[in-house]
């Protein structure tokens, strides 16, 4: 939906120049946690930067639970619609 080249948006690593960085706007960020990654990512490419991912290899998960809560995904879900819609 965002048309984003990054392919993972919630985990890697990432470096960032501070010239792309003085391009965001922070001040309209609205976004917390998992989606704050989104959002920052959509801004940097919508602005003209690149961003390249450094995969990070985790385990499958053997036991426990996950951290996300409800309340992460769904605020997930609804940054993707808002910035989608700019």
């Amino acid at each position: 939906m965002l048309e984003l080249k990054t392919h993972d948006v919630t985990a890697g690593f990432r470096l960032y120049k501070v010239e792309a960085l003085e391009k965001i706007p922070w001040r309209t960020i609205t976004s917390n946690g998992y989606a704050w990654q989104e959002e920052i990512i959509c801004l940097l490419e919508r602005s003209g930067a690149r961003v390249a991912e450094v995969p990070v290899i985790f385990n499958d998960r053997t036991y426990g639970k996950s951290k996300l809560r409800k309340k992460d995904i769904v605020e997930f879900f609804i940054t993707i619609f808002r910035l989608a819609g700019k």
